[in-house]
């Protein structure tokens, strides 16, 4: 994975060790630490096939357009930080910090390319209303969100496409029962449905889907699976990766799920914390999903609200557990609409929708 390689040429040592030790603590890989651009130029066209990350500084003398453009060739891409003063390199610099999470966030989101070139506030013709859904633990029920505020959309009359990019565990196609949904372009599934599913091939092509799709459809839904966090992130596929970081800088809204288990509360606090780092386009809306009824239920909500609330988020929601109505559609491949129509969970999504509506 070349992208996990790096060379840095960053004069101020005291600077220049926090990145290496950060970078150490991810799993990276820093090959070489240049002083100056004549090392770090001889040291890339001898480094063979390795194309690394370059992480410069603007303290290197010499160090500037002309000379980023002649190594192009020799690194994967650059990322680069303003001199302790301060500095200006055509825009491209960012601005120092000192905390490892937030200088990750920098680094890994910096130059992605093709899908963060063109976004989908580019296009004129655009009427959909975008909203991704992303779940903070395994199991927190993004995919079964999507897909049946997806189907409730359509029972009121709504175009939707529904794109599962959950490349750790895509599963629309199975729980839908459909076939050949990875293909280059959206599968039409029924009058008001389309469904696709992302992968390595296609991504290349995803933004001119979208803009296509967001012409003609009410609302794209998008299944994320898991909030990527700065320390995983890193880890990702290039592919996947810059999907995670064109949906942050597109969508309307981020809906983030979690349930009341430990586990699901501990990453929705992680991913808190990396989200208020970042400037975020999308509206927030925090759900708490599984919610047990009685008492328990109550210190379940309580909990979750004292969590979510000092974030300030668009809304917070909360879905009722049906444990029995989501397996019965699970084994059936049907939704909740088929499977338990009059059930706690149904009421809920069909609510969803018609605040989408609204």
């Amino acid at each position: 994975m070349a992208e996990l390689h790096v060379v840095t040429a960053i004069g101020d040592p005291e600077f220049e060790s926090f990145v290496a030790r950060t970078l150490h603590s991810q799993g990276w890989n820093v090959l070489f630490r240049a002083v100056d651009v004549e090392l770090l130029a001889r040291y890339l066209k001898a480094s063979g096939e390795i194309k690394p990350l370059l992480i410069y500084s603007s303290d290197i003398q010499g160090l500037n357009q002309e000379f980023l453009s002649s190594i192009s060739a020799f690194i994967e891409r650059s990322v680069g930080f303003a001199g302790a003063e301060g500095g200006q390199l055509d825009g491209e610099l960012r601005e120092r910090t000192h905390d490892a999470a937030l200088l990750m966030a920098r680094i890994v989101t910096q130059g992605r390319v093709p899908l963060r070139q063109q976004g989908l506030s580019s296009s004129a013709s655009r009427r959909s209303r975008v909203i991704a859904i992303t779940s903070a633990s395994h199991g927190d029920g993004a995919t079964t969100t999507a897909i049946n505020c997806a189907i409730e959309l359509n029972l009121i009359g709504k175009k939707v496409l529904l794109i599962d990019a959950h490349h750790q565990l895509p599963a629309v196609a199975i729980l839908l029962g459909e076939r050949n949904l990875n293909g280059s372009e959206p599968n039409r599934v029924s009058p008001l449905l389309e469904v696709f599913e992302l992968t390595r091939e296609n991504s290349l092509t995803m933004n001119e889907t979208l803009i296509d799709a967001c012409s003609r459809t009410d609302f794209v839904i998008i299944d994320c699976g898991l909030m990527p966090k700065v320390g995983e992130a890193i880890t990702e596929r290039r592919w996947q990766h810059t999907f995670s970081n064109w949906i942050l800088d597109n969508v309307d809204d981020l809906w983030v799920i979690a349930s009341p288990r430990p586990m699901s509360a501990h990453s929705l606090h992680q991913i808190q914390g990396v989200m208020a780092k970042q400037s975020l386009r999308a509206r927030i809306t925090f759900i708490l999903n599984h919610r047990v009824s009685g008492k328990r239920g109550d210190i379940q909500e309580e909990m979750f609200l004292s969590l979510v609330a000092p974030s300030h988020p668009y809304a917070i929601r909360v879905l009722p557990l049906d444990t029995r109505g989501t397996s019965v559609a699970e084994q059936d491949r049907s939704i909740l609409m088929e499977s338990n129509p009059r059930g706690l969970l149904r009421k809920r999504y069909l609510e969803l929708a018609a605040a989408l509506t609204a």
